[in-house]
């Protein structure tokens, strides 16, 4: 997933983002289910530490995909307003 949110890929990411959570779901079902050892539980923190600062950098990403967007939604706005206010000009 991170590395989708790295080249922009955003559909993808979010299609994979759907997977992520039913894993992680998963993950947190078999914690409460099953007693592990002490070393597979830290391994697990471990790996539960990685996603979550993968998370972090991804939701990154995202904050900077969305105000990229917003600059364009307001660049167009703007065009079309004066697209507006020139036609009226030429009438």
């Amino acid at each position: 997933m991170l590395g989708l949110a790295r080249e922009q890929c955003w559909d993808e990411l979010i299609d994979e983002g759907v997977g992520y959570l039913i894993q992680l779901e998963a993950v947190m079902e078999a914690d409460i289910a099953i007693e592990e050892a002490f070393a597979v539980r830290l391994e697990r923190r471990e790996l539960v530490a990685k996603i979550i600062a993968n998370d972090a950098e991804i939701r990154n990403y995202l904050r900077l995909r969305r105000e990229e967007l917003r600059g364009l939604m307001r660049h167009t706005d703007a065009s079309k307003r004066a697209g507006i206010a020139y036609q009226r000009f030429q009438e």
